[in-house]
């Protein structure tokens, strides 16, 4: 996998979030372009903002395909 910039993000590219007080990954999900990500959580999968209240810190983007 390959790191790329925030800015440089495309479809299918994994979001990694951060926990704020100890910068621990907590959780990844798909991006699918225009700002929408799709997530699993326990019991449900959903499409939500890339930025919403449960997800502000992002720790990077990484490319699994070229």
């Amino acid at each position: 996998m390959r790191r790329v910039s925030y800015a440089g993000r495309k479809r299918g590219d994994l979001i990694f979030y951060y926990e704020p007080g100890t910068r621990s990954i907590y959780h990844v999900a798909i991006y699918l372009g225009g700002n929408r990500i799709i997530e699993s959580w326990p019991n449900h999968i959903q499409v939500s903002g890339i930025r919403s209240n449960s997800h502000t810190s992002i720790a990077g983007v990484k490319r699994a395909f070229n």
